[in-house]
């Protein structure tokens, strides 16, 4: 169930307490808290945030967060900001290299068995003059490295301001 979720609604319940108060934003947590669901049974989707500058969607996702966590998820985040149109990789590498920087060197070989052992140049910490193709491999690589961490529990990845990512 891939969706749009607009952050305009006009009307809607106030959501949570504390921090994570959001005014108007029942129906789009209504829809993410679903998509949640879907990814705890093992059915993935994908949600787009559209709306103008100002009009909550990090608000949006920091109770999506905190929510998947409360349900068990792990997180992983990024935000694009614009020196990351330049720099390759660096939303993936956001993504991942918290979680790759505290795992020990067998579970390291675990995460980059098989084919996810495609993309580990993106994150090698000795580059050579070469960059990190971003061929199909690599992509497909992150993909196998993204559903190995999925397999170990329910995955969540939040990538605000997207747009500024390389391409």
């Amino acid at each position: 169930m891939d969706q749009t979720v607009s952050c305009c609604q006009p009307f809607g319940p106030v959501i949570a307490d504390g921090p994570n108060t959001l005014l108007e934003r029942g129906a789009e947590l209504t829809a993410l808290s679903a998509q949640l669901d879907g990814a705890r049974a093992a059915s993935g989707s994908v949600a787009l945030l559209e709306a103008p500058a100002g009009h909550g969607k990090t608000a949006l996702l920091r109770v999506l967060r905190a929510e998947a966590a409360e349900r068990g998820f792990k997180t992983l985040t990024a935000t694009g900001a614009p020196l990351e149109r330049d720099f390759a990789f660096g939303i993936v590498r956001q993504l991942f290299d918290a979680e790759l920087h505290t795992a020990d060197a067998d579970r390291r070989a675990r995460l980059f068995a098989g084919a996810a052992g495609l993309a580990e140049a993106v994150f090698a910490s000795v580059h050579t003059h070469e960059s990190p193709d971003p061929a199909h491999s690599t992509l497909y690589g992150l993909y196998w490295l993204a559903a190995t961490l999925a397999a170990e529990q329910p995955l969540l990845i939040v990538v605000d301001d997207a747009h500024w990512a390389d391409a």
